[in-house]
């Protein structure tokens, strides 16, 4: 799903933005990432550990990061009941 070609290109279109909306540095851009994507700021790890990836692959792929952040999972426990997971070591698989 990370690979899709749509998935790409939504990822550049929200890095070129993030560029646009927060011209001063990648701080100010992956702050506009994470408030766009998941209505919130950054914690002070995440920051660090997205600029990092940012400066190694580039601003899209740190898109597709926060993304696979906020991706929920859901599995069915039993008849009409959903549960929701959030995927837990996001930074340590890509």
């Amino acid at each position: 799903m990370l690979n899709d070609p749509f998935l790409l290109r939504q990822c550049e279109h929200l890095a070129a933005r993030a560029v646009r909306e927060a011209p001063a540095g990648l701080a100010g851009q992956i702050d506009r990432i994470y408030r766009l994507m998941l209505g919130r700021p950054p914690s002070a790890e995440e920051a660090r550990l997205l600029s990092d990836y940012a400066k190694a692959h580039g601003l899209a792929a740190a898109c597709r990061v926060v993304f696979e952040q906020q991706r929920v999972r859901v599995c069915r426990l039993r008849p009409g009941v959903l549960w929701s997971l959030r995927p837990l070591g996001v930074w340590r698989g890509v």
